[in-house]
């Protein structure tokens, strides 16, 4: 399998709190029936309609043809506090298609397991679906448990050296009924065929059956016998009814059982998720799809992955960040003079040391989760979206702006063999003081300069291939990556009204819309999706500093959902969100910063493995769980020695140096603007670590990113 670093492509969403209904939910609709249910087998009629004792079985987690079927029976690990836990899914059914399960009550489920030679014993937590539209199957089940990592270690190494793992699913249940009471007739209708009570061996009841050969013998007595005694023949069908009856009980409840085994192996690998990387098995395969929209053209390129609620998504691009902080684009400019021969003029180079991020277009996000509901004829509705699935990634320069005769001199790197699609890179272009001009002018209206090529590994029938992937990289500021905006839902108490969308930035920004979709979710099964929504008010696209302002969804776009059913979780995405500045005069104050205040200099250090933290998995988080904090000492050229201490809470420091108006100007003369820095790993349990002084691969700009050491 393919190992890369992965990080939650995390939408704005919002669990509402009428969902926690679910959790309550009781179905009191009463079992009522004409017979007492007691064959497992048999279905009762009332109404026309049939009923039966219900069966439970481990509901199929179905792909739709994208990602294979499988039982809905998997494990997950928490990425923050790695925590494990079995979960499940049972189906309460009926196997005939047009009988309906009866509601059963007081239901407990247990999980029995060997690992290591010990049997586990864990009982499950429940929680109810709603009503289920199908006339078969009642709703599901949603159970899970807490597994410790020493209860199951040895059965996943069990799996990898073949040996399949066995899970017994105990449940016990109640059926409670109620008999529908029948009026008996106040006069005694005359019969021809007196009716014959049979007793029912299987229910214990009577059942009053006409039977012709003994309606026939009653009638030929009655024709021999003088007609003085003919009422001593008199059939009284009335009280032979109520009499089968009265022996029969008029309510009571049945003990429900049910015990499924069963077995799964390492090429299960939905059933085992997390720990499924430790497994040989095959890559899954990539789907790419051009989409042309009115705001322009755009890939999606997915896959799916072990588990079948979790997709591999790449960007739609590459962009500049943003500095949260000041909204500034994180471009950092240095004018350095060239070396030129006795007697000739100075010179100088411009270089731009620009920061670059992955972003997801959520419109792109939205086409796929209806790409999806199409292609899997609705099985798939949503899903959570992860970057991974790559082997390796690239920046390649595009032929335009490579070689001599470029605009850019030749100065951009034709390619950068390795980068961070998670946390970024940083490209460098070095312009002559001539082609910055030309290069500020395609900034501020915007061009890609390159493309990010993915290596996408998978396999066929001839075995294992690569696929290529460009997404392409953008210079404009225009158009930044990471510019924050909070959503926070507005409802009532069982309905969705819309959201409250505040701009909690120091700057204006404009926001061009959000993509709304809702969703019907327990415990993590969608049970339906809308995802066309729209905004009944009038758009506000121009947010002050703190402004908030209140969205209100149209009500008739509002899907109608089943029985029990309600929307639980909304998921907004803003789109198009910008600066509200002339991009020129975002530029001109990036170049102030760089040509400024000559007095101070101030180098950003960051710590992107903190900044992700969250985002990471915890394959990826696993060798730096130890850490407390990471320390980075950072000494001039002067021996001056500065200290910042970044941790998980506080990613980000800075260190502040003195340096002349010359010292500037000739920032990249290695005996001027030069410092070098060393990083201290600190761990809980473990003595520090230190590495030796580094020296950065270019000083051009004002940030510094580091690692800390992993703890072996």
């Amino acid at each position: 399998m393919a190992t890369t670093d992965k990080f939650i492509i995390k939408p704005q969403q919002f669990m509402l709190a009428s969902s926690v209904k679910f959790m309550n939910m009781v179905f009191l609709n009463p079992n009522r029936l004409y017979d007492e249910p007691s064959d497992p087998d048999r279905a009762y009629v009332v109404n026309g309609a049939k009923y039966g004792q219900p069966k439970f079985r481990i509901k199929t987690r179905s792909g739709g043809g994208i990602t294979p079927d499988s039982d809905a029976f998997w494990f997950t690990k928490d990425e923050k506090d790695g925590k494990i836990k079995l979960n499940a899914i049972i189906e309460i059914y009926r196997p005939e298609a047009d009988v309906h399960p009866l509601s059963p009550t007081n239901t407990a489920i247990s999980l029995t397991f060997q690992s290591g030679g010990k049997q586990v014993v864990k009982p499950l937590t429940i929680t109810q679906s709603p009503m289920i539209n199908a006339v078969n199957i009642l709703q599901d089940l949603h159970v899970e448990t807490a597994v410790e990592w020493d209860e199951i270690k040895d059965l996943i190494v069990g799996l990898t050296q073949d040996t399949p793992a066995m899970f017994t699913i105990s449940i016990d249940s109640e059926l409670s009924w109620e008999r529908i009471k029948t009026d008996t007739p106040a006069t005694p209708q005359p019969q021809t065929r007196p009716p014959v009570i049979i007793r029912d061996h299987r229910t214990g009841g009577g059942v009053i059956r006409s039977n012709p050969f003994l309606a026939r013998t009653a009638m030929l007595r009655t024709a021999a016998m003088p007609i003085g005694d003919l009422r001593m023949t008199t059939v009284r069908t009335d009280l032979l009814a109520a009499a089968a009856l009265a022996n029969q009980p008029m309510s009571g409840k049945i003990a429900l059982k049910y015990t499924d085994i069963k077995q799964y192996t390492k090429e299960n690998t939905s059933v085992f998720g997390v720990f499924s990387d430790q497994f040989e098995v095959k890559e899954l395969t990539w789907k790419n799809q051009s989409l042309a929209k009115n705001t322009g053209n755009y890939t999606i390129n997915y896959r799916p992955t072990s588990s079948p609620d979790v997709f591999y998504f790449l960007p739609q691009e590459f962009r500049i960040n943003v500095n949260e902080y000041s909204g500034e684009p994180r471009i950092s400019i240095a004018m350095v003079p060239s070396v030129e021969g006795a007697g000739q003029p100075a010179t100088y180079r411009i270089k731009n040391s620009i920061q670059l991020v992955p972003y997801f277009n959520p419109k792109a996000k939205k086409d796929l989760f209806t790409t999806l509901d199409k292609e899997s004829k609705g099985v798939i509705k949503y899903c959570d979206l992860r970057m991974g699935g790559y082997s390796a990634a690239k920046f390649v320069l595009r032929d335009a702006y490579a070689g001599d005769n470029a605009v850019f001199r030749g100065k951009v790197p034709d390619k950068i063999d390795k980068i961070d699609p998670v946390s970024g890179f940083t490209l460098t272009v070095d312009c002559s003081l001539e082609s910055f001009d030309f290069f500020k002018k395609e900034i501020t209206s915007g061009f890609s300069i390159g493309d990010i090529e993915f290596e996408l590994p998978y396999e066929d029938a001839q075995g294992p291939k690569t696929l290529i992937q460009s997404v392409p990289v953008y210079l404009d500021i225009r158009k930044l990556a990471g510019i924050p905006v909070d959503i926070a839902v507005t409802e009532t108490e069982s309905e969705i009204k819309g959201f409250a969308l505040t701009n909690p930035n120091k700057f204006k920004i404009k926001v061009g819309g959000v993509e709304v979709t809702l969703l019907s979710e327990i415990k993590g099964t969608i049970y339906d999706a809308d995802y066309e929504i729209g905004i009944q008010s009038p758009w506000v696209e121009e947010f002050a500093p703190n402004q908030t302002e209140q969205v209100t969804l149209k009500t008739g776009d509002i899907a109608e959902l089943g029985e029990g059913s309600f929307w639980t979780r909304l998921v907004a995405e803003p789109l198009s969100i910008s600066l509200t500045e002339d991009p020129d005069v975002i530029l001109s104050r990036v170049i102030d910063y760089a040509t400024g205040d000559p007095e101070v200099w101030e180098l950003q250090i960051s710590c992107p493995l903190f900044e992700r933290w969250t985002d990471l998995d915890a394959e990826t988080l696993k060798p730096y769980q130890q850490i407390s904090r990471v320390e980075v000492e950072v000494q001039n050229g002067a021996s001056n020695t500065f200290t910042v201490n970044l941790t998980k809470t506080n990613h980000t420091g800075s260190v502040k140096m003195a340096r002349s108006i010359s010292q500037i100007l000739k920032s990249q003369q290695l005996t001027e603007r030069t410092y070098k820095y060393r990083i201290g790993t600190h761990y809980i349990l473990d003595d520090s670590k230190w590495t030796e002084w580094l020296t950065p691969e270019t000083t051009a700009g004002n940030f510094l990113s580091v690692r800390p050491q992993k703890l072996v």
